[in-house]
């Protein structure tokens, strides 16, 4: 369907010199590109008052997750780690977590948080809610490469943009159909950049996602990366989704390609950077957590404003042997700092109710105490990169929720730092 042209009517009379209108005037001015910027204008501030919206909601939610991780975690231990019901718990808190993850990523607006990325376990994560994504309908097929190199980018955009090509592949195919997930070693030569896209010869890993749907005219496929371009109904689409993917892939320092045929379905590929140094694989629910690193007589200072949280934490930290105080704001934690001997780390959230945050009560904690560490925690998971940005020289971030085993690992590389 043809998109709806705009017109300005303004109509003036022709009038004799004692007034008598002897005619009426008309200009017609095409307003069509003046309609479509003020919609994309309403689209962007309705985006960000979502993503503003769903950062401060998920806030409190990684409170809510963290003290069921917690308790969860001490009831498995006191039960001798075998309980299923407790185990399903802890697995039911982790897909909590990583669904506020994912619906944070598709509002994310800052600069990208690159990293080395193990390609095959991302896929891996992420294709449950894929299956959730695309329906019933339409069956997943991944196809990975072996020995498949890691590769630079920041792993919430990247599966924010394999989520969008689902949605677009999902769209494609209203009847049902076939999605194909693919990675690939690719070495650039000179001609190979040179000739079929615009990035720096090199070694490059490809994800590509291919569907078995409609497919694009010509007319359409010159024009699918370009943002807000759609071929949906008004309401249907923003027109950002390939274009968002494609941003991504420039961004990190890759590219991305498309190929499609009316009738005969659509693959996007996308080229990211392999990394030069490998992944720390994550350690599998198959495989046991080695014991803590334990306390070595060290007190910890805790600052968190949610009851919950901070009772929960510092039961964690006395199992784990540490001597903790805990308070509820900063106030309380500088009247601590002055009269308290021996404070060896503070544990602090970022957020705090009152004029001081996280971080300024860190600036002055390290005038009273210059020996003293500081460990942050943030529920705003998503937002790691640019707290790490604001945060003082020296200090860490720990996303909540967070698990036991990470608390304590956490905690002591700050203390030994």
């Amino acid at each position: 369907m043809a998109p709806p042209v705009w017109s300005q009517r303004r109509k003036f009379p022709f009038a004799t010199p004692s007034e008598n209108i002897i005619a009426v005037g008309t200009i017609n001015t095409d307003i069509t590109d003046r309609k479509q910027t003020e919609a994309q204008l309403r689209q962007a501030q309705k985006m960000e008052a979502a993503g503003q919206l769903t950062g401060g909601e998920a806030h409190d939610f990684n409170n809510f997750l963290a003290s069921i991780f917690g308790h969860a975690e001490i009831i498995e231990e006191k039960l001798g780690g075998d309980d299923q019901s407790v185990k399903t718990i802890i697995r039911a808190a982790e897909r909590g977590a990583q669904l506020t993850q994912r619906l944070l990523s598709l509002s994310r607006r800052q600069a990208l948080f690159s990293r080395p990325v193990d390609l095959r376990g991302l896929v891996g994560g992420v294709r449950q809610l894929l299956h959730r994504t695309l329906g019933e309908t339409i069956d997943i097929d991944t196809v990975m490469a072996p020995a498949l190199w890691d590769t630079v980018a920041d792993p919430g955009q990247l599966e924010n943009a394999l989520l969008n090509r689902a949605l677009n592949a999902r769209d494609a195919t209203p009847v049902g159909g076939k999605s194909i997930i693919e990675t690939a070693n690719v070495s650039l030569s000179d001609s190979d950049a040179a000739s079929y896209m615009d990035v720096s010869p090199g070694d490059y890993v490809s994800l590509s996602v291919s569907d078995t749907g409609v497919g694009m005219a010509p007319n359409v496929l010159e024009h699918a990366f370009e943002p807000f371009f759609t071929t949906k109904d008004v309401g249907e689409g923003s027109g950002l989704g390939l274009s968002m993917v494609y941003g991504f892939a420039k961004q990190s320092g890759g590219d991305a390609t498309i190929a499609s045929q009316a009738g005969h379905g659509t693959t996007v590929i996308l080229y990211l950077p392999r990394a030069e140094e490998t992944v720390e694989r994550s350690v599998t629910d198959d495989l046991p957590l080695p014991p803590p690193p334990m306390a070595d007589g060290e007190t910890v200072l805790v600052v968190e404003d949610d009851p919950d949280v901070c009772a929960l934490t510092e039961a964690m930290l006395k199992n784990l042997g540490y001597r903790v105080l805990p308070v509820d704001h900063a106030r309380a934690g500088l009247d601590i700092l002055q009269r308290e001997p021996g404070i060896d780390l503070m544990l602090s959230d970022v957020m705090l109710p009152g004029a001081m945050s996280g971080p300024d009560l860190a600036e002055q904690a390290k005038a009273l105490r210059p020996d003293i560490r500081t460990l942050f925690m943030s529920g705003h998971a998503q937002q790691s990169a640019h707290l790490q940005s604001v945060l003082p020289e020296g200090c860490d971030l720990l996303d909540k929720p967070f698990r036991r085993f990470e608390l304590a690992k956490r905690v002591r590389a700050a203390l030994d730092r």
